[in-house]
């Protein structure tokens, strides 16, 4: 039988979702991930963390990520300290991205 999904797993398959190619209301899926937050339990910062530092890869980001960061910041504000971590390496991606750019 195939293995259970971590926490992580299926937040990140949440944010694997396309609303237009997989005909899901967006709003169904805030809720969805809403609903993720909501369960402190289940989905613990560790595996917060753990789904945004994967997410944090992706090019380009995912649909819902900054939304999700937001509320991972306020379920978990021990992450605080790894958030901004993530947002200055998006911030340095950014900057290279402009760099190649605008030589």
């Amino acid at each position: 039988p195939p293995l259970p999904l971590s926490a992580a797993d299926i937040l990140i398959a949440l944010h694997d979702v396309d609303p237009a190619r997989d005909k899901v209301p967006l709003k169904r899926l805030i809720e969805s991930c809403g609903e993720c937050f909501e369960r402190p339990a289940a989905f613990p910062p560790e595996a917060l963390a753990a789904a945004l530092q994967k997410m944090v890869e992706y090019t380009p980001l995912p649909l819902l990520f900054m939304r999700t960061v937001i509320q991972a910041e306020s379920a978990a504000p021990t992450l605080r300290e790894f958030i901004l971590g993530l947002l200055r390496t998006l911030a340095r991606r950014q900057a290279r991205i402009m760099d190649l750019r605008h030589p």
